[in-house]
């Protein structure tokens, strides 16, 4: 053994050591109790200084662990793992390992007195004080209150094997001792009257009964427990006097027949409570229908014969039609199990906790307390858990009991496509793979209620088919409607609605808010808004709603699956809040500013200022890192389009007004990501928009937007125009740029480079004559690749590099990435292979920085261009393939078609056939797109690749 805890903390480096009182047996006895896990930084913090930590703490600690190393006298015994520290322990190094294996020996009632009597001495032998001597605290605590029970336990064993081999006159004494050190603990005191009687000693052992009698009323106003009275009677009558041993409950309900889909839990429910162990605690978690109760009792069937002295169960009804059950009726019920005392019922809550202790000590039992409510309900009841292991199911996370009494958390999760098809394939007479299948599981949500719900309509219904099945789900208005076998638990509205029940009035409102989003996937800022509640308080309802599993954090967004939304958008529809022309507007003016806080993450351009007053009452705390922005941006973007169908009847002003600023916020991050017609249906709102209020500034700019967002080329150009001309009647140079600049992109991509290279130079003047450098540098950008179609490398270049310097200057990687992708082309054209991987990489970088993930696709295809010229083709390959999936995630299709036909050209200058395949895919993806540029870069490669295969060939 190297390390010991029955006693002083200590470890042998070589001879036992004792670090003494202090932090360092603090830190050292935290890493043992956590046997080998992982125990986290603030935990081990909160342990070592407690409120006095002080912003060093995490420091100091480093410096302690420092010191822990070289006490161990090996570095790589104490590691760094996740966001805390663990202590590599092999088998045998713990002396309370040892110790518990030797008590499971000890314990067994299969074994023989002299067998537990060896293994019960041995166990006992290990031990040298108090269990973490001179240690206390939270990560220790329940640890050592386990240990210090299993010895009691063990002891008592010893001494039951011992009297049954005939040892009590040798045994006397060290029973004595052992009562004398506990005068109120029962069964010891059992042990010493039956010993005394066994040596003949009948008036000694009616006298100690008497004593602890007298100890119990005086000391804790109850009487002795049915062992002790039991036993008093045997000695009264002259009977062989053995301690009685406690009834053994089986109270557990029966396990379903089937459980699909739990496999890995099952497995991690062993893990946690392993074969042999006796204490520990488990909270199963997960979302209302998803089958915690059918998990936990097929486990604890499984198990139950680790648990000789029998099985406790209860419904703590957390959640149904009434209220959770008091506290005090459990433990009465459980006490009325072990015989208490008849009064125990009207005793303080307290003194109801110890006596169950008192009674369950020593025993190895499982407690499952099914459907808590709160770790209020639960943590009185885990009085019961040391020598016992405890099973706890809850809608809700119970972080107390994790927290403060050492439970671990299992989360249950839905089921997969795969095991909702297992699960619905016997009701509906199909094999688990037919397809038809597929729509019935999602309409359940991967829900074990919901599919089994549908499994009995199946059955009840022998001639329907799972086609029929979905059409009677998806065809009723109230689909939660076809979820109900018409009883309270057969009900999945009722399931559903429980849950709801038991928030805060707070998060109430706010559930019912995602019923009335207009979308899929809110954030905590778009539901404060449609509440009229501030951020943090919706934050506050928003944890609420995860912690009782009615929503899921899933990083910048919320997720409800279907049938959740279904009862929010009830309850919306019944109790508000709705939609109205008000909330819509405070939705916009939140999405516009949170857009806005966006944007600099994109482009280093400023906006022009926010002027609409209700965009000063907008509650939202600014991002924390650019990468969150970003994402969150790419999260919303469709939610914030569709903020056009939105739009009030008859118009609101104010309404108007956010949604001008919310369309210009989010076509500049269209615009970045090359994904501008993504918002042509908001362009075309806001211009509407514009127009109803008349102002100049505003037509022009929204006009200009909505001609960039429209899809079809011939369309935009004709609208580009159009604004172009109003822009410069009206004398605002900088739209004028805009337009003509976009003008530039849209004739390039309709294949006529040479007019738009035209438009682009003409852009740069007019961004420059407006004094807006940065989109003078972004149509300079547009100029040198479209010089470099038209094969100028010089001019291309020339044009790169003022691109760069200018760039650098201004701070702006947008400019950077392109420019900086012109140069790695030229030098590629001109077979400087390593000029052009720099340039590449440059490219790359600054696209990653803005996340800028069509600029990234572009460098994917120099990265192959160049690996194909250096004759790796499968390092080509692989970032042809990249750039394919990172330009169709960005929904570019002409970097699409560009990607293949780079990838074609690759091929086939290496001979291969596939260069055919990657035609195809670039003619599919023209088509698709119905652009002109792209159709005719196919047309033109086509030839090309045609030539090279055929020059390989021959």
């Amino acid at each position: 053994m190297k390390f010991r805890v029955l006693g002083p903390v200590a470890l042998r480096a070589p001879d036992w050591v004792v670090p003494g009182p202090g932090l360092r047996s603090t830190l050292l006895a935290a890493l043992l109790a956590a046997r080998g896990g992982t125990v986290s930084v603030d935990a081990l913090v909160q342990a070592m200084w407690g409120e006095t930590a002080g912003e060093g703490a995490r420091a100091r600690l480093q410096v302690h662990v420092h010191r822990m190393r070289r006490l161990l006298g090996d570095e790589d015994a104490l590691v760094r793992e996740g966001a805390g520290y663990r202590l590599l322990l092999a088998a045998g190094d713990l002396d309370a390992e040892v110790f518990d294996g030797l008590a499971d020996r000890a314990l067994d009632r299969k074994n023989s007195p002299e067998e537990v009597a060896a293994a019960a001495t041995e166990a006992l032998a290990l031990w040298h004080g108090a269990p973490f001597e001179g240690v206390t605290g939270d990560l220790v605590d329940v640890e050592a209150i386990r240990l210090a029970d299993r010895r009691r336990a063990v002891l008592e064993a010893k001494f039951a094997a011992r009297l049954q081999l005939g040892e009590h006159r040798e045994l006397l004494d060290e029973v004595r001792s052992a009562a004398e050190a506990e005068p109120l603990h029962e069964g010891l005191q059992a042990q010493l009257m039956a010993t005394l009687a066994a040596a003949g000693r009948r008036s000694d052992a009616l006298a100690a009964y008497r004593a602890t009698r007298e100890r119990l009323v005086d000391e804790l106003g109850i009487e002795p427990g049915r062992q002790l009275r039991t036993l008093h009677e045997s000695i009264l009558l002259g009977r062989e006097a053995r301690p009685d041993r406690p009834p053994r409950p089986h109270q557990l309900p029966p396990a379903p027949t089937a459980l699909v889909g739990r496999r890995e839990q099952l497995q991690l429910l062993d893990e946690l409570v392993p074969s042999g162990a006796s204490g520990g605690t488990v909270v199963l978690t997960g979302a209302p229908g998803i089958g915690k109760t059918a998990l936990a009792l097929t486990w604890a069937h499984a198990r139950a014969d680790r648990y000789p002295d029998g099985q406790l169960y209860v419904d703590l009804q957390g959640f149904g039609p009434g209220e959770p059950l008091p506290v005090e009726q459990v433990l009465t019920g459980f006490l009325r199990t072990f015989d208490a005392p008849a009064d125990a019922h009207s005793w303080p809550l307290a003194e109801q906790t110890r006596l169950l202790r008192s009674l369950v000590h020593g025993r190895r039992l499982l407690v499952l307390l099914d459907n808590a409510a709160s770790g209020e309900q639960v943590r009185p009841l885990l009085a019961a858990s040391a020598g016992c292991a405890v099973l706890v199911t809850s809608r809700i996370s119970l972080s107390a009991v994790t927290l403060h009494d050492g439970a671990r958390p299992v989360e249950v999760p839905h089921l997969t496509e795969q095991q909702g098809r297992e699960l619905l394939a016997g009701a509906v007479g199909c094999d688990a793979d037919a397809q038809d299948l597929q729509p019935l599981v999602e309409c359940c949500a991967g829900l074990p209620l919901a599919l089994a719900i549908v499994g009995e309509r199946a059955r009840s219904a022998p001639g329907a088919s799972p086609a029929d099945l979905v059409a009677e789900i998806a065809a009723t208005e109230d689909r939660l409607d076809r979820f109900d076998l018409g009883e309270g638990d057969g009900s999945l509205r009722s399931i559903l609605t429980w849950s709801y029940q038991s928030l805060s009035a707070e998060a109430q409102l706010v559930f019912r808010s995602i019923g009335a989003f207009p979308g899929r996937h809110p954030d905590v800022g778009a539901l404060a808004a449609i509440s009229a509640m501030d951020h943090r308080s919706a934050s506050r309802a928003v944890d609420e709603l995860v912690r009782a599993h009615l929503a899921t954090a899933a990083d910048v967004a919320l997720h409800q699956h279907d049938l959740l939304r279904d009862l929010a958008a009830e309850l919306a529809q019944e109790h508000g809040p709705r939609l109205d022309e008000q909330a819509a507007t405070r939705l916009v003016a939140y999405w516009a500013v949170r857009a806005a806080q966006a944007r600099p993450r994109f482009v280093a351009e400023q906006a022009s200022p926010m002027t609409a007053p209700e965009l000063d009452r907008v509650d939202a705390p600014d991002f924390i890192d650019d990468e969150r922005a970003r994402r969150w941006a790419r999260r919303h973007l469709p939610t914030m389009v569709a903020a056009a169908r939105l739009v009030p009847e008859p118009p609101y002003p104010a309404f108007d007004r956010v949604l001008l600023v919310l369309s210009r916020m989010v076509m500049v991050i269209a615009s970045a990501i090359g994904s501008q017609h993504v918002a042509a249906e908001l362009s075309c709102a806001a211009r509407q928009a514009a127009e109803r209020s008349g102002d100049t500034l505003d037509v022009v700019r929204a006009a200009l937007q909505h001609a960039s967002a429209i899809d079809d080329d011939d369309t935009a150009v004709a609208a580009l125009r159009t604004a172009i001309e109003a822009a410069r009647k009206h004398s605002l140079p900088d739209q004028a740029a805009i337009g003509t600049g976009n003008l530039g992109f849209r004739t390039a991509r309709m294949g006529d480079t040479a007019s738009a290279l035209v438009h682009s130079e003409e852009a740069v003047r007019l961004a420059l004559s407006a004094g807006s450098e940065l989109q003078a540098n972004f149509w300079r950008c547009n100029a040198a690749s479209q010089t470099l179609t038209l094969g100028d490398l010089a001019g291309a270049e020339r044009y790169a590099r003022q691109a760069l310097a200018e760039g650098r200057r201004l701070g702006s990687d947008r400019e950077l990435t392109a420019a900086s992708a012109v140069c790695a082309e030229v030098a590629l054209r001109r077979g400087d292979l390593e000029t052009a991987e720099s340039w590449t990489e440059q490219a790359a970088e600054h696209a990653r920085a803005r996340g800028l993930t069509f600029r990234e696709a572009d460098t994917e295809v120099l990265f192959g261009s160049i690996a194909a010229q250096r004759r790796n083709l499968e390092t080509a390959n692989g970032h042809f393939r990249r750039a394919v999936t990172l330009a169709s995630s960005a929904q570019r299709a002409d970097v699409v078609v560009e990607a293949y036909l780079a990838w074609a050209e690759a091929l086939a200058a290496h001979g291969s056939p596939d260069a055919r395949s990657c035609l195809a895919e670039a003619g599919a993806a023209a088509q698709r797109s119905m652009q002109r540029g792209p159709l005719l870069a196919v047309r033109e490669k086509t030839a090309d690749v045609e030539r090279l295969l055929g020059a390989q060939a021959s």
